[in-house]
């Protein structure tokens, strides 16, 4: 039986890669893998809070997403990785034009 959409799954994809420079060495022993189609973000003083999440079916008043993940997050960290999506996503746009 197949998982059903974003549920959580053991990443036995490995890339044999070699990291960028200055990039960090990640211990990938308990990382798992997630589909998300629904984020959402919020800030405290010493915080940003980012929900990703996954909805089955139209996006309607009815609809509750499921919340897989919470992440909390330094300013820094934060800061760092907003960097990082926007260079994605410029990269992204510029090779497929804008997400939808």
């Amino acid at each position: 039986m197949a998982p059903r959409l974003g549920a959580r799954m053991e990443n036995t994809e490995r890339s044999n890669a070699a990291p960028p420079a200055g990039a960090p060495e990640w211990d990938l022993t308990a990382m798992t893998s997630a589909y998300c189609n629904v984020a959402a973000a919020t800030s405290a003083r010493e915080s940003v809070v980012i929900h990703l999440g996954i909805t089955q079916g139209a996006a309607t008043a009815e609809v509750i997403p499921e919340l897989l993940h919470r992440v909390l997050l330094a300013p820094r960290t934060a800061a760092h990785l907003h960097q990082v999506l926007g260079t994605l996503l410029g990269e992204y746009e510029a090779q497929r034009g804008e997400p939808r």
